[in-house]
Protein backbone atom coordinates (compact mmCIF):
# COMPACT_ATOMS: atom_id res chain seq x y z
CA UNK A 1 0.00 0.00 0.00
CA UNK A 2 0.96 3.46 -0.42
CA UNK A 3 0.29 6.93 0.75
CA UNK A 4 -1.65 9.45 -1.67
CA UNK A 5 -4.07 12.14 -2.39
CA UNK A 6 -7.02 11.50 -4.52
CA UNK A 7 -10.76 13.36 -5.52
CA UNK A 8 -13.79 11.34 -6.84
CA UNK A 9 -15.41 14.67 -7.83
CA UNK A 10 -14.81 18.27 -8.84
CA UNK A 11 -15.05 21.20 -6.38
CA UNK A 12 -13.39 23.41 -3.61
CA UNK A 13 -9.78 22.08 -2.38
CA UNK A 14 -11.00 21.44 1.16
CA UNK A 15 -14.07 19.36 0.13
CA UNK A 16 -12.81 16.94 -2.39
CA UNK A 17 -8.90 15.73 -1.85
CA UNK A 18 -8.97 13.56 0.29
CA UNK A 19 -5.83 11.51 2.19
CA UNK A 20 -5.18 7.53 2.31
CA UNK A 21 -3.65 4.75 0.99
CA UNK A 22 -4.20 2.94 -2.03
CA UNK A 23 -2.97 -0.20 -3.65
CA UNK A 24 1.02 0.09 -4.70
CA UNK A 25 0.83 0.54 -8.58
CA UNK A 26 3.01 -1.86 -11.06
CA UNK A 27 4.44 -0.76 -13.93
CA UNK A 28 3.20 -2.52 -17.25
CA UNK A 29 5.22 -2.89 -20.45
CA UNK A 30 7.08 0.19 -21.44
CA UNK A 31 6.55 1.57 -17.70
CA UNK A 32 8.53 2.20 -14.95
CA UNK A 33 7.68 3.15 -11.50
CA UNK A 34 8.63 6.41 -9.58
CA UNK A 35 9.66 6.38 -5.59
CA UNK A 36 8.22 10.33 -5.39
CA UNK A 37 10.36 12.85 -3.61
CA UNK A 38 8.10 15.61 -4.13
CA UNK A 39 4.82 16.23 -5.98
CA UNK A 40 4.70 19.83 -7.65
CA UNK A 41 1.15 21.67 -7.61
CA UNK A 42 0.49 24.11 -11.25
CA UNK A 43 -2.49 25.94 -12.00
CA UNK A 44 -3.11 23.18 -14.59
CA UNK A 45 -3.66 20.76 -11.62
CA UNK A 46 -6.45 23.27 -9.91
CA UNK A 47 -7.95 23.31 -13.23
CA UNK A 48 -8.20 19.91 -13.59
CA UNK A 49 -9.31 19.48 -9.94
CA UNK A 50 -12.01 22.46 -10.13
CA UNK A 51 -14.12 21.27 -12.84
CA UNK A 52 -13.29 17.37 -12.56
CA UNK A 53 -13.23 17.04 -16.05
CA UNK A 54 -11.41 13.80 -15.97
CA UNK A 55 -13.84 12.12 -13.54
CA UNK A 56 -15.54 11.35 -17.06
CA UNK A 57 -13.18 8.30 -17.67
CA UNK A 58 -11.71 7.52 -14.38
CA UNK A 59 -13.50 7.26 -11.09
CA UNK A 60 -10.61 8.42 -8.83
CA UNK A 61 -7.76 10.53 -9.26
CA UNK A 62 -4.48 10.86 -8.14
CA UNK A 63 -3.91 14.54 -9.05
CA UNK A 64 -0.41 16.61 -10.41
CA UNK A 65 1.38 16.45 -13.67
CA UNK A 66 4.80 17.38 -12.53
CA UNK A 67 7.54 15.78 -9.38
CA UNK A 68 10.65 14.12 -9.06
CA UNK A 69 11.79 10.81 -7.46
CA UNK A 70 13.95 7.83 -8.22
CA UNK A 71 12.73 5.02 -10.18
CA UNK A 72 12.30 1.83 -8.19
CA UNK A 73 11.13 -0.88 -10.66
CA UNK A 74 10.04 -1.18 -14.24
CA UNK A 75 7.96 -3.26 -16.39
CA UNK A 76 8.64 -5.37 -19.41
CA UNK A 77 10.69 -4.00 -22.45
CA UNK A 78 12.41 -1.13 -20.26
CA UNK A 79 16.32 -1.91 -19.45
CA UNK A 80 16.72 -2.85 -15.67
CA UNK A 81 20.14 -0.14 -15.41
CA UNK A 82 16.97 2.50 -15.45
CA UNK A 83 16.46 1.59 -11.90
CA UNK A 84 17.84 4.02 -9.08
CA UNK A 85 17.96 6.24 -11.77
CA UNK A 86 16.96 9.95 -10.94
CA UNK A 87 14.44 11.83 -12.58
CA UNK A 88 11.68 14.26 -13.30
CA UNK A 89 8.23 13.81 -14.23
CA UNK A 90 6.92 15.39 -17.45
CA UNK A 91 2.78 14.86 -17.77
CA UNK A 92 2.20 12.27 -14.95
CA UNK A 93 -1.37 12.85 -15.02
CA UNK A 94 -2.52 13.44 -18.71
CA UNK A 95 -3.50 10.28 -20.10
CA UNK A 96 -4.13 8.17 -16.76
CA UNK A 97 -5.95 8.75 -13.33
CA UNK A 98 -2.58 8.58 -11.20
CA UNK A 99 -0.82 11.71 -11.04
CA UNK A 100 2.82 12.16 -9.07
CA UNK A 101 1.06 12.97 -5.47
CA UNK A 102 1.52 10.10 -4.40
CA UNK A 103 4.41 8.30 -2.79
CA UNK A 104 5.15 6.29 -5.82
CA UNK A 105 3.84 6.89 -9.30
CA UNK A 106 3.56 4.50 -12.30
CA UNK A 107 3.75 6.63 -15.93
CA UNK A 108 5.67 5.65 -19.49
CA UNK A 109 9.04 5.45 -19.48
CA UNK A 110 9.61 8.29 -21.00
CA UNK A 111 7.64 10.98 -19.05
CA UNK A 112 10.46 10.10 -16.68
CA UNK A 113 13.59 12.18 -17.52
CA UNK A 114 16.84 11.37 -16.24
CA UNK A 115 18.18 14.21 -13.68
CA UNK A 116 21.63 15.64 -14.42
CA UNK A 117 23.72 15.04 -11.69
CA UNK A 118 23.99 17.35 -9.40
CA UNK A 119 20.45 19.33 -9.33
CA UNK A 120 19.00 18.78 -6.39
CA UNK A 121 15.48 16.82 -6.63
CA UNK A 122 13.15 19.52 -5.55
CA UNK A 123 14.49 21.24 -8.45
CA UNK A 124 13.67 18.70 -10.55
CA UNK A 125 10.20 19.01 -9.08
CA UNK A 126 10.49 22.37 -10.36
CA UNK A 127 10.74 21.33 -13.88
CA UNK A 128 7.58 20.02 -16.36
CA UNK A 129 5.25 22.03 -16.98
CA UNK A 130 6.45 25.40 -16.46
CA UNK A 131 10.46 24.93 -17.95
CA UNK A 132 8.44 22.94 -21.17
CA UNK A 133 6.31 25.94 -21.80
CA UNK A 134 8.79 28.81 -21.35
CA UNK A 135 10.78 26.79 -24.27
CA UNK A 136 7.79 26.03 -26.39
CA UNK A 137 7.04 29.81 -26.12
CA UNK A 138 10.66 31.27 -27.19
CA UNK A 139 11.02 28.79 -29.67
CA UNK A 140 7.87 30.30 -31.37
CA UNK A 141 10.20 32.93 -33.15
CA UNK A 142 13.40 30.70 -34.34
CA UNK A 143 17.05 31.70 -32.96
CA UNK A 144 16.93 34.52 -30.29
CA UNK A 145 20.59 35.91 -30.81
CA UNK A 146 19.77 39.74 -31.04
CA UNK A 147 16.16 39.92 -30.78
CA UNK A 148 14.36 41.22 -28.39
CA UNK A 149 11.94 39.58 -26.15
CA UNK A 150 9.16 41.10 -24.17
CA UNK A 151 7.78 38.20 -21.07
CA UNK A 152 4.54 39.28 -19.61
CA UNK A 153 4.32 38.15 -15.90
CA UNK A 154 8.26 37.66 -15.65
CA UNK A 155 7.83 37.29 -11.90
CA UNK A 156 5.81 33.71 -12.94
CA UNK A 157 7.08 30.60 -12.77
CA UNK A 158 7.08 30.37 -16.89
CA UNK A 159 8.28 33.86 -16.66
CA UNK A 160 10.99 33.73 -14.71
CA UNK A 161 12.85 30.55 -17.05
CA UNK A 162 11.91 32.77 -20.02
CA UNK A 163 13.54 35.39 -18.71
CA UNK A 164 16.63 33.06 -17.95
CA UNK A 165 16.28 30.76 -20.85
CA UNK A 166 15.66 34.09 -23.48
CA UNK A 167 18.85 36.14 -22.03
CA UNK A 168 21.46 32.64 -22.28
CA UNK A 169 20.01 32.54 -25.53
CA UNK A 170 21.54 36.31 -26.52
CA UNK A 171 18.52 37.92 -26.57
CA UNK A 172 17.46 41.16 -25.25
CA UNK A 173 15.04 40.63 -22.65
CA UNK A 174 12.14 43.26 -21.44
CA UNK A 175 9.80 41.79 -18.67
CA UNK A 176 6.23 42.95 -16.87
CA UNK A 177 6.06 42.02 -13.38
CA UNK A 178 4.07 44.03 -10.20
CA UNK A 179 6.75 47.07 -8.97
CA UNK A 180 7.73 44.84 -5.98
CA UNK A 181 8.96 41.87 -7.97
CA UNK A 182 10.63 43.88 -10.39
CA UNK A 183 13.96 44.19 -8.67
CA UNK A 184 13.80 39.82 -8.60
CA UNK A 185 13.21 39.81 -12.07
CA UNK A 186 15.98 41.82 -13.32
CA UNK A 187 18.28 39.94 -11.31
CA UNK A 188 16.61 36.81 -12.98
CA UNK A 189 18.38 38.21 -15.78
CA UNK A 190 15.87 40.86 -17.44
CA UNK A 191 18.01 43.94 -19.09
CA UNK A 192 14.46 46.05 -17.27
CA UNK A 193 11.38 45.46 -15.48
CA UNK A 194 8.27 47.26 -15.92
CA UNK A 195 5.49 47.39 -13.42
CA UNK A 196 2.22 46.23 -15.44
CA UNK A 197 0.34 48.64 -13.16
CA UNK A 198 2.06 51.52 -15.12
CA UNK A 199 -0.27 53.74 -16.57
CA UNK A 200 1.92 54.70 -18.89
CA UNK A 201 3.02 50.93 -19.43
CA UNK A 202 2.84 50.76 -23.33
CA UNK A 203 4.87 54.15 -23.63
CA UNK A 204 7.84 52.84 -21.29
CA UNK A 205 7.66 49.59 -22.97
CA UNK A 206 8.13 50.90 -26.50
CA UNK A 207 10.88 53.15 -25.09
CA UNK A 208 12.84 49.58 -24.81
CA UNK A 209 11.65 48.10 -28.07
CA UNK A 210 12.28 51.05 -30.26
CA UNK A 211 11.02 51.76 -33.77
CA UNK A 212 11.96 48.15 -34.71
CA UNK A 213 9.70 46.80 -31.77
CA UNK A 214 9.83 43.14 -29.97
CA UNK A 215 10.14 40.50 -32.08
CA UNK A 216 8.75 38.21 -29.78
CA UNK A 217 6.13 38.44 -26.73
CA UNK A 218 5.61 35.86 -23.80
CA UNK A 219 2.12 36.01 -23.27
CA UNK A 220 0.05 34.81 -19.77
CA UNK A 221 -3.23 36.76 -20.62
CA UNK A 222 -3.10 36.92 -24.24
CA UNK A 223 -7.09 38.52 -24.74
CA UNK A 224 -5.78 41.77 -22.49
CA UNK A 225 -3.07 42.19 -23.83
CA UNK A 226 -3.41 41.65 -27.73
CA UNK A 227 -4.28 45.04 -28.49
CA UNK A 228 -1.24 46.61 -26.76
CA UNK A 229 1.07 43.51 -27.99
CA UNK A 230 0.10 44.00 -31.61
CA UNK A 231 1.15 47.76 -31.06
CA UNK A 232 4.31 47.15 -29.94
CA UNK A 233 5.11 44.54 -32.14
CA UNK A 234 7.64 44.45 -34.45
CA UNK A 235 7.34 43.36 -38.51
CA UNK A 236 6.77 39.76 -38.44
CA UNK A 237 6.89 39.58 -34.68
CA UNK A 238 5.28 36.69 -32.85
CA UNK A 239 3.16 36.78 -29.63
CA UNK A 240 3.14 33.05 -27.34
CA UNK A 241 0.33 32.56 -25.68
CA UNK A 242 0.32 30.16 -23.11
CA UNK A 243 -2.74 31.51 -21.21
CA UNK A 244 -6.10 32.53 -22.29
CA UNK A 245 -8.03 32.30 -19.18
CA UNK A 246 -8.20 35.84 -18.57
CA UNK A 247 -10.65 36.16 -21.98
CA UNK A 248 -10.86 32.77 -24.16
CA UNK A 249 -12.89 35.30 -27.09
CA UNK A 250 -10.83 38.47 -27.43
CA UNK A 251 -11.79 41.45 -30.20
CA UNK A 252 -8.65 40.98 -32.31
CA UNK A 253 -6.76 44.02 -34.00
CA UNK A 254 -6.51 41.85 -37.25
CA UNK A 255 -5.98 44.65 -39.62
CA UNK A 256 -2.71 45.56 -37.35
CA UNK A 257 -1.45 42.06 -37.35
CA UNK A 258 -2.10 41.59 -41.05
CA UNK A 259 -0.31 44.95 -41.77
CA UNK A 260 3.07 43.86 -39.49
CA UNK A 261 2.35 40.12 -41.02
CA UNK A 262 2.52 39.27 -37.42
CA UNK A 263 1.74 35.81 -36.14
CA UNK A 264 -0.21 34.82 -32.70
CA UNK A 265 1.48 31.36 -31.39
CA UNK A 266 -0.84 29.46 -28.84
CA UNK A 267 1.43 27.26 -26.77
CA UNK A 268 -0.15 24.12 -25.48
CA UNK A 269 2.70 21.65 -24.35
CA UNK A 270 0.38 18.48 -23.78
CA UNK A 271 -0.31 18.62 -27.76
CA UNK A 272 3.51 18.43 -29.25
CA UNK A 273 4.44 15.47 -30.67
CA UNK A 274 7.33 13.26 -28.80
CA UNK A 275 9.93 14.51 -31.08
CA UNK A 276 9.31 18.47 -30.14
CA UNK A 277 8.95 17.25 -26.65
CA UNK A 278 12.59 15.09 -26.63
CA UNK A 279 14.22 18.22 -28.36
CA UNK A 280 12.69 20.09 -25.31
CA UNK A 281 13.89 17.49 -22.94
CA UNK A 282 17.21 17.72 -23.72
CA UNK A 283 17.58 21.33 -23.87
CA UNK A 284 16.20 20.89 -19.88
CA UNK A 285 18.60 18.79 -19.19
CA UNK A 286 21.54 20.64 -20.94
CA UNK A 287 20.28 24.29 -19.40
CA UNK A 288 19.90 22.58 -15.66
CA UNK A 289 22.42 20.30 -16.01
CA UNK A 290 24.76 23.68 -16.55
CA UNK A 291 23.28 24.75 -12.98
CA UNK A 292 23.08 28.76 -14.26
CA UNK A 293 19.74 28.74 -13.87
CA UNK A 294 17.72 29.67 -10.71
CA UNK A 295 14.80 27.69 -9.68
CA UNK A 296 12.52 29.45 -7.59
CA UNK A 297 10.59 27.72 -4.63
CA UNK A 298 7.98 29.36 -2.75
CA UNK A 299 6.92 26.86 -0.31
CA UNK A 300 6.94 23.13 0.68
CA UNK A 301 4.55 20.84 2.28
CA UNK A 302 3.57 17.52 3.93
CA UNK A 303 1.31 15.75 1.64
CA UNK A 304 -1.83 15.99 4.38
CA UNK A 305 -1.81 19.63 3.73
CA UNK A 306 -2.45 19.25 -0.09
CA UNK A 307 -5.64 20.84 0.41
CA UNK A 308 -4.44 24.22 1.67
CA UNK A 309 -1.49 24.09 -1.46
CA UNK A 310 -3.99 23.56 -3.66
CA UNK A 311 -6.08 27.06 -2.25
CA UNK A 312 -2.53 29.38 -1.73
CA UNK A 313 -1.70 28.48 -5.29
CA UNK A 314 -5.49 29.08 -7.12
CA UNK A 315 -5.62 32.34 -4.76
CA UNK A 316 -2.24 33.18 -6.57
CA UNK A 317 -0.12 33.60 -3.00
CA UNK A 318 2.63 31.56 -3.93
CA UNK A 319 5.79 32.83 -5.74
CA UNK A 320 7.51 30.04 -7.17
CA UNK A 321 6.75 26.21 -7.26
CA UNK A 322 4.39 25.16 -4.24
CA UNK A 323 6.51 21.21 -3.83
CA UNK A 324 4.42 18.49 -1.56
CA UNK A 325 6.94 16.37 0.20
CA UNK A 326 6.60 12.84 0.30
CA UNK A 327 7.86 12.08 3.83
CA UNK A 328 9.33 8.51 3.52
CA UNK A 329 11.00 9.53 -0.29
CA UNK A 330 13.52 11.92 1.66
Amino acid sequence: MMRSIWYEQGGAAEDVLQLGENDLPEPREGEVRVRVAYSAVNPFDIKKRTNGRDLATWQRIVPHTDGSGEIDKVGAGIVDRRVGQRVWLFGAQVGQAQGSCAEYCVVPSWKAIDLPDGVALEHGACLGIPFVTALESLSAAGLLEGKTVLVSGGAGRVGAYAVQIAKLQGARVIATASKSKCADVEQLGADACVDYRDPDLELRLRSYAGKHGFDLVVEPRFGNNVAMNARILARKGVIAAYGVDDDSAPTMPVARLVTKNASCRFVGIFGLSRTNLQTHFERVHELAGDRKLRHRIGLEASLAETPQIHQKVQDGSVEGAALIRLSEAQ
